[in-house]
């Protein structure tokens, strides 16, 4: 009997390294399909903030709690830190017209935008903004 990916499979006529390259063939391809799926139909939701802001840090807590909700979703969210900008980043602001923090926008798949204006920071009240939204 020999050890590692040489195993031999007698049934289907097929050594481990065959079925390992397969496997990650598959997976390739699935996920470039499910991220560009996804990246073509999603709603971007981008949270502007700063370290040091009071009202940043007190909703911190319910932008989490929303933010593990979106795993495996159609929402992708990202965070923007307004003391270290990238480049993309500086533009998205400028674009957003960002004044104050924390700054919370919505960019739908049409490109439409939406900004969540209520003082209400839970992840109840951010699930609901995106309900709204669809």
């Amino acid at each position: 009997m020999t050890s590692g990916l040489t195993h031999h499979w007698p049934i289907m006529n097929l050594e481990a390294s065959d079925i390992a390259y397969g496997l990650i063939i598959f997976l390739v391809i699935y996920w470039v399909f499910y991220f560009i799926y996804l990246g073509t139909c999603s709603v971007k939701i981008y949270r502007f903030y700063r370290p040091g802001c009071g009202w940043c840090q007190r909703s911190q807590a319910g932008w989490n709690g929303f933010q593990r909700g979106c795993f495996m979703s159609k929402y992708r969210t990202k965070e923007i830190n307004m003391d270290r900008l990238s480049p993309q980043e500086e533009a998205l602001a400028r674009n957003f017209e960002v004044k104050t923090v924390p700054h919370v926008v919505a960019v739908l798949p049409d490109g439409r935008r939406y900004a969540h204006k209520d003082s209400d920071r839970s992840k109840e009240a951010y699930r609901a903004w995106v309900k709204k939204l669809e």
